[in-house]
C-alpha cells in the first residue's frame, strides 16, 4: 500500500519544524500522527474547504471561530499547521489522564474532529458503564481507577449519539480516527 509518505513530501519538513517547536513536555506530537491527520483530512490540500474542515490541516470550524482565524488565514499553510497542532496540543493536555500515548491522541483525534466537550461526555458514560463515578472531578478525587474507558476501542462505544447540542456523527468520528490512526501507524512501519 502506497501512503503520501512516499509520495507527497513536500510539507514533511514543516509538519517537523512544527511538532518539534509545539509539542508539549509531557506529551510529544509526532510529526507522523499530525501528516496522517493531513492526509486523511484534506488529502494534502491547502485549500481544502468542506462541512468537515477547511484549509491542509481541516481546522473544523469550532477551532477557526474560537482562535479567531480569519478566513485569509484559514488556508495559509504555515498558519492552519500551526494552529492545528496548537489545537491538537491542547486536547492532549486536557486529555492528561488517559496514561497511554497511543490511547490519548486516538481520543484527542475524535476531539480534534469533533470537539473536547463531546469526547469528554462520553468519557464519562464509559466510566459509569465501568461503575466509576461519570463526573471527571468526581472520579479524579474519589478514585483515579484507571480502565477500559481510557482506551479508544473502548470509549468509541459510547460515544454519543447526534443531537441539536452535539452535532457530530459517531460513525464518521470513529471512521476519521480510525483511518488517520491506520495510515499513522503505516508511516511509523
Amino acid at each position: 500500500m502506497t501512503h503520501a509518505l512516499d509520495v507527497n513530501s513536500r510539507y514533511d519538513s514543516l509538519i517537523q519544524y512544527c511538532c518539534k517547536e509545539l509539542s508539549g513536555k509531557d506529551v510529544p506530537i509526532p510529526w507522523t500522527l499530525v501528516k496522517a491527520m493531513v492526509e486523511v483530512g484534506s488529502h494534502f490540500d491547502p485549500l481544502y474547504d468542506s462541512p468537515q474542515g477547511r484549509g491542509l490541516m481541516a481546522l473544523p470550524e469550532l477551532v477557526v471561530q474560537e482562535y479567531k482565524l480569519r478566513t485569509t488565514d484559514v488556508f495559509n499553510v504555515e498558519k492552519n499547521l500551526e494552529l492545528g497542532v496548537l489545537h491538537l496540543r491542547r486536547l492532549l493536555y486536557r486529555l492528561g489522564d488517559i496514561p497511554s500515548y497511543e490511547e490519548r491522541y486516538a481520543c484527542a483525534l475524535a476531539a480534534y474532529v469533533s470537539s473536547l466537550e463531546y469526547v469528554s461526555k462520553s468519557l464519562a458514560y464509559a466510566r459509569d458503564q465501568e461503575g466509576l463515578p461519570a463526573s471527571f472531578k468526581a472520579w479524579r478525587t474519589e478514585s483515579r481507577k484507571q480502565g477500559q474507558w481510557q482506551e479508544w476501542s473502548h470509549v468509541k462505544r459510547y460515544l454519543l449519539p447526534a443531537s441539536v447540542e452535539m452535532p457530530f456523527e459517531p460513525t464518521r468520528v470513529v471512521a476519521y480516527v480510525d483511518r488517520v490512526v491506520e495510515v499513522y501507524q503505516s508511516y511509523r512501519s
